[in-house]
């Protein structure tokens, strides 16, 4: 079982965005997500949450499958031409073989089926925040360490200034 809380200190920054077509499971999941992280946008379908995408920054984007104007697999697609590193999770009753396939040649994050598995959806979720987290350590130690080549330059060559 994976400790709610843990997620909840690993999420404290993150922003996500929700696209789902379904308004009643739209906003129960919705205000499951309000619940763990400080920053959540809903969109209620595929065009709309590639514009959201397009004017906003996202740590995580969760996405359902089949909606109206522009399927969750389009949407996914035009988000990675944009940021290839950009972490996805779908959440869909659509299980067909195809989709799931696109996905992973997506590089999406996880598939959660529905009807939502509040237990699956924490371990998916626990997975990718650790990852994020994990990446922005990297980063932030990177930049440390190139300062720090740097200070060690201008101490060794003086003149170089």
């Amino acid at each position: 079982m994976t400790d709610v809380s843990a997620i909840k200190s690993l999420a404290s920054d993150i922003r996500v965005l929700y696209v789902e077509d379904d308004s009643q499971l739209r906003d129960k999941t919705a205000a499951y997500f309000k619940k763990i992280f400080s920053h959540v946008d809903v969109a209620q379908d595929g065009q709309d949450g590639l514009k959201h995408f397009q004017e906003n920054r996202y740590d995580i984007v969760f996405t359902d499958v089949q909606m109206p104007f522009m399927n969750g697999i389009e949407m996914i697609s035009e988000i990675k031409t944009l940021n290839n590193e950009q972490e996805v999770v779908i959440i869909s009753a659509y299980g067909d073989v195809k989709y799931m396939i696109d996905a992973i040649r997506l590089g999406v994050n996880g598939y959660i089926i529905k009807p939502i598995n509040y237990e699956q959806m924490n371990l998916i979720l626990f997975r990718t925040l650790k990852k994020i987290v994990h990446a922005r350590e990297n980063a932030m130690y990177k930049n440390h360490l190139e300062e720090l080549a740097e200070e060690r330059q201008r101490v060794d060559n003086p003149r170089k200034r």
